[in-house]
């Protein structure tokens, strides 16, 4: 998950058609966030804000960006774009062993290890 805020610094004049928009761009695709946020423009009266919240599950490893669009009307349409790269790694490392003793018993073993501790800092979600 990510936090996306404005805030309007100004003590006198309002922020007028903000529209804000975010991507999540993976190793193999740009992937649109939703937000409520999303193609509708808003004011923003002086020392005012608006935010949300944008989730989506980490699936794939590798680098990562997060693109935020946020657009505005000050004599004439304007835009900012702002890119967040990441990076994410498998955080766990599972592996099974399963041994068959005659027809009707079998042993499973589950070794689960931590593998971030290993790799640095890194993963995690958006």
């Amino acid at each position: 998950s990510a936090y996306l805020g404005v805030l309007n610094s100004s003590l006198d004049m309002s922020v007028r058609g903000l529209t804000v928009s975010s991507q999540l761009q993976t190793p193999s695709r740009r992937i649109v966030l939703p937000s409520r946020l999303d193609n509708t423009p808003c004011d923003i009266l002086p020392c005012g804000g608006v935010d949300a919240v944008v989730s989506r599950r980490l699936e794939e490893v590798g680098p990562h960006i997060l693109r935020v669009e946020v657009g505005y009307i000050s004599n004439g349409s304007k835009s900012l774009r702002k890119f967040y790269r990441f990076n994410v790694t498998v955080p766990l490392n599972i592996t099974e062993t399963v041994t068959r003793s005659g027809d009707a018993t079998c042993l499973v073993s589950i070794n689960v290890e931590n593998v971030m501790e290993k790799q640095g800092t890194g993963g995690g979600a958006v």
